[in-house]
C-alpha cells in the first residue's frame, strides 16, 4: 500500500492549460473508447 503525500500548501483550484489539454485528447485518441478512463 502506497503513502500519499500531499505538499503541505495547495492551490486553492486547478485546471489544464491550452497546451496541455491539446495533449491530453492526442493520447486520448490513441486509446480504444473502452479503455479511456484508465488512460
Amino acid at each position: 500500500m502506497s503513502v500519499r503525500r500531499l505538499a503541505k500548501e495547495q492551490p486553492e483550484s486547478f485546471a489544464f492549460n491550452k497546451k496541455s489539454e491539446e495533449e491530453i485528447k492526442f493520447w486520448l485518441a490513441k486509446y480504444p473508447e473502452a479503455k479511456k478512463a484508465s488512460a
